[in-house]
């Protein structure tokens, strides 16, 4: 019985699968590129794997699965896949060092292609590299990321996203695109380059956790529910139960952020220390060889 229910909420949506089976197949031959003729500096570690098959996963669930069915009669359910999307996603497939691995999957011939005409239009290879610096900004970033959050939660748009496929998808693409963006300003996945120290990155992950908080605590605590569609659509189809449903839309919102930032920030402060430490011990031992000399 709880299978057939199961079977019966999974949307099943073959662009998401076939979408996610790609990537997943262009990481997996990126992956093996590195480990049969990468220097053990430029080979992809298996957890290296890990990480982006989680990631992975947590895109499936957000976006093809009975999360995403009930997310049209549950804030609930719905925010727990945006959460997905903009949280927990995006970290994880950086983590899988991805612009390795599919750069390493392309055929040897395209990559000495690409190079090439690189070389041959210095002017446009210029211009695509400023504008990608321009747009990984750590500014931008933060920005972009803090306006689509609070963009998808308004009650317009949500509304058409719940009844239109297409405005779904644009959404969801704007939200896992610019927690890309956010993201790789945190963890600064290879061949990017880091544009903050540690502590700049701990001030940056805390500035966006707390807008998590906020929009928690907006739901936690209105009186009445903000969604009308929610209210004729959602479990119970009552100014009550609507209301019950955003209480517990905004609890675990605010759960799931604070949650994710603290490990974040936790995991900086510890990569913050182990650098300061291995700094300290360079520094140590220029003064030694210094005095020998």
């Amino acid at each position: 019985m709880a299978l057939s229910a199961l079977t019966r909420d999974w949307p099943f949506e073959p662009a998401v699968i076939a979408a996610l089976a790609i990537i997943a197949l262009l990481y997996w031959l990126g992956f093996r590129a590195t480990q049969r003729d990468g220097g053990s500096a430029q080979r992809l570690r298996w957890w290296h794997a890990v990480f982006f098959a989680l990631g992975l996963l947590a895109l499936l669930v957000a976006l093809d699965s009975p999360l995403d069915t009930r997310g049209a009669h549950s804030l609930l359910e719905h925010m727990r896949g945006q959460v997905l999307l903009a949280l927990v996603a995006p970290p994880l497939l950086l983590l899988g060092q991805p612009f390795r691995a599919f750069w390493r999957a392309l055929p040897a011939r395209a990559r000495a292609g690409s190079l090439a005409w690189a070389i041959r239009h210095p002017v446009a290879y210029r211009v695509a590299r400023g504008a990608a610096g321009t747009l990984l900004q750590p500014w931008l970033g933060l920005l972009l990321a803090t306006a689509m959050f609070w963009i998808a939660l308004l009650p317009a748009l949500l509304e058409a996203e719940l009844t239109r496929g297409g405005v779904q998808a644009l959404v969801n693409g704007l939200l896992l695109a610019t927690a890309l963006l956010f993201w790789a300003q945190v963890i600064v996945p290879a061949p990017l380059h880091s544009r903050l120290g540690y502590p700049a990155r701990i001030v940056y992950v805390i500035l966006n956790g707390m807008q998590a908080s906020v929009g928690g605590a907006f739901f936690m605590f209105s009186p009445l529910p903000f969604y009308a569609y929610y209210v004729r659509h959602g479990n119970g189809a009552s100014i009550a139960a609507a209301l019950v449903d955003q209480h517990l839309a905004g609890a675990a919102m605010d759960m799931a952020g604070v949650t994710i930032f603290a490990l974040a920030v936790t995991a900086l402060l510890a990569l913050w220390l182990i650098e300061d430490d291995r700094e300290g011990k360079r520094e140590v031992a220029a003064l030694a060889t210094a005095r020998h000399q």
